[in-house]
């Protein structure tokens, strides 16, 4: 499956650009650096209503793009304390969009 990797230094718009391929706002922003573990995104065509899931909560559909942004800051704070700075452990989300490419994984 093709694939896409974002990579480059803080605030170089690597969150941009992936919320222009998914076509919503949905990762944490701020002034200082806010994405502390990797993003595994999938997007996935869906012919009806858009939700997001994450692999820590599959049972759980995320409807507000507003509130994807609170889950993955809550769960960078869960696993990422103050002093450690970031973590190699992932956060697998996927959304299920009307504007979705079943051929890529993010």
């Amino acid at each position: 499956l093709p694939q896409i990797a974002v990579d480059g230094a803080q605030s170089a718009g690597k969150s941009s650009v992936l919320e222009n391929i998914v076509g919503r706002d949905f990762l944490p922003r701020g002034g200082n650096m806010v994405t502390k573990r990797p993003l595994v995104l999938q997007l996935i065509t869906s012919q009806g209503q858009e939700y997001a899931i994450f692999g820590h909560k599959p049972q759980q559909r995320f409807i507000n793009y507003a509130d994807v942004r609170v889950e993955i800051e809550n769960d960078t704070k869960a696993v990422v304390r103050e002093d450690m700075g970031v973590s190699n452990l992932p956060i697998n989300l996927t959304i299920y969009s009307l504007h979705g490419n079943n051929k890529y994984k993010y």
